[in-house]
């Protein structure tokens, strides 16, 4: 599951950081496309190693952090990622090199190193959790049974 999510982190950020070389609308939708599996694997996984790495009395208490984390990472993309462009237009106007683009490319760059950063730190942080080894040493038939048992019980 962690090489879904970090595989997952860094399609988003190849996307991301493709944008801005798009030439058609055509190129442009392959690279959303190649975000989206990022992005749908990612959001998936998130929830996955929730319930690898949390025991059952603190997982509540652990998707409520994960909802207020997700929550503040929209809006550091609104408050921070979004004001890039404007502060690359008064940092480099008298720049002749610089262009508008550019500024839009810096943004999604930027936007792409954060993916690549959380990518490194779910590889180096993740380590093997009391349930993960747990969970590795059950038959999934056993660990099916049990889903459904407490799923029922619920």
């Amino acid at each position: 599951r962690r090489v879904v999510y970090a595989l997952g982190l860094f399609l988003m950020a190849c996307g991301l950081s493709a944008y801005p070389f798009a030439t058609s609308y055509g190129v442009l939708i392959i690279f959303r496309l190649l975000f989206a599996v990022g992005a749908a694997s990612a959001a998936a996984m998130m929830t996955a190693v929730l319930a690898d790495y949390v025991v059952l009395e603190d997982k509540g208490k652990a998707a409520g952090y994960m909802g207020v984390m997700a929550g503040m990472g929209a809006v550091t993309a609104a408050v921070g990622f979004l004001k890039i462009p404007k502060l690359c237009d008064k940092w480099f106007e008298h720049e002749q090199w610089y262009t508008a683009q550019w500024g839009i490319a810096i943004m999604f760059a930027s936007a792409a190193g954060a993916l690549v950063l959380g990518t490194l730190v779910c590889c180096a942080l993740a380590g093997t959790g009391e349930v993960q080894a747990r969970n590795s040493q059950t038959h999934v038939r056993d660990l099916l049974r049990d889903g459904f048992a407490a799923a029922y019980r619920d």
